[in-house]
């Protein structure tokens, strides 16, 4: 399923990918910490 507001971009795959990885991460945080 998608993150709703989760995105990101990168000059390449690569750079994407890795970008899009922390932008994963701080979904997903902020998504912990609103159901606290």
């Amino acid at each position: 399923p998608a993150l709703i507001g989760c995105h990101s971009q990168g000059d390449s795959m690569e750079e994407a990918l890795e970008n899009i990885k922390g932008a994963i991460a701080g979904c997903l945080e902020s998504l912990a910490e609103e159901r606290t």
